[in-house]
């Protein structure tokens, strides 16, 4: 009797496959989705013909508990996108697409930090010096502002005026609206924007990160770890 499990080189050669597909058309989505599939197909450990509603439902028990629920929503979805292609290659006989679909996840909200732990963490910050500049001026902006960590990281210099205050796209419309700041965080900006003046900048942006030799803008993830 022939094997429906497949092994190491034979759960690679499938996901090697299904990844080629996609960076035909989506090569950036292809980086980021290639953690997943791989992930679900380790976990299914199976081929194609033999993958069951079971396989299915086992992989998405294990995320839950372990993952928010935005990334587990994420997750099954990629894998959905891989057991597609399969059906599609005529490979999947098993499992019905619909009963594949990905329920929509609710992201758990996240309690405000208060006066004494800002206060903790800036502190902190200070005592840092000059390496931690960027990450104090971000806690101090976003504390005073009440904006969103992706309106944060879509900041460019300009967009600081000399009253403290800048105008912002909102996350979630077109509109915009002036946030203002106390006077503390506004030396803190023009500190942070002063170094980044001088270091010769290559991009606007207010807040980046290093990549190789350049620059991009901070992510939002890397911002909620920095200030989780």
């Amino acid at each position: 009797v022939e094997s429906v499990f497949a092994s190491c080189e034979e759960n690679e050669t499938l996901v090697r496959q299904y990844l080629e597909w996609k960076s035909s058309y989506a090569p950036v989505a292809a980086n980021r989705y290639a953690i997943w599939v791989r992930r679900f197909q380790s976990a299914i450990n199976k081929t194609p013909e033999a993958v069951t509603v079971g396989d299915w439902s086992a992989f998405a028990r294990s995320l839950i508990g372990r993952f928010a629920p935005k990334c587990v929503e994420y997750a099954l979805n990629i894998a959905h996108n891989y057991l597609r292609f399969w059906f599609e290659q005529g490979r999947l006989r098993r499992l019905p697409l619909y009963l594949a679909r990905v329920k929509k996840a609710i992201a758990c909200s996240h309690a405000a930090i208060t006066e004494d732990e800002y206060r903790a963490v800036v502190r902190a910050l200070r005592a840092e010096g000059g390496k931690s500049l960027r990450d104090l001026a971000m806690v101090m902006l976003l504390h005073d502002t009440g904006m969103r960590v992706g309106e944060l990281v879509s900041l460019e210099i300009d967009q600081i005026e000399e009253d403290a205050s800048a105008t912002i796209r909102t996350e979630k419309s077109v509109q915009r609206r002036r946030v203002f700041w106390n006077q503390n965080t506004d030396d803190v900006l023009h500190e942070l924007i002063v170094e980044r003046i001088n270091s010769k900048a290559p991009t606007e942006w207010l807040f980046v990160a290093k990549e190789g030799a350049g620059e991009k803008p901070i992510t939002t993830r890397a911002v909620e770890r920095i200030v989780a």
